[in-house]
């Protein structure tokens, strides 16, 4: 895996087979919003999209906390995978 951003202390990351990334792009997107984080905030220099980027949000948790989601596809072990990154 790619080494912690600066600031980060969390993380979790999950991936299944297929092309599903807005299927796994909603689930993270209605947990932000119904924390009451609906506000975007600018994402970080060292996050980057993928040319198969879904989503990629970021959410301010508190004045020194935000929260990354990223969600997209990749090519994995045996085809196509839809990955969801989650750091905070």
């Amino acid at each position: 895996p790619r080494p912690l951003p600066p600031a980060t202390h969390r993380r979790c990351a999950t991936a299944s087979p297929g092309n599903q990334p807005h299927q796994a792009a909603t689930p993270a997107v209605e947990a932000l919003n119904k924390a009451g984080n609906i506000t975007p905030t600018p994402r970080p220099a060292s996050y980057t999209e993928t040319d198969t980027t879904t989503r990629h949000a970021a959410r301010k948790l508190n004045p020194r906390r935000t929260a990354q989601v990223h969600v997209g596809t990749r090519k994995g072990p045996h085809g196509p995978e839809t990955f969801k990154l989650v750091e905070r």
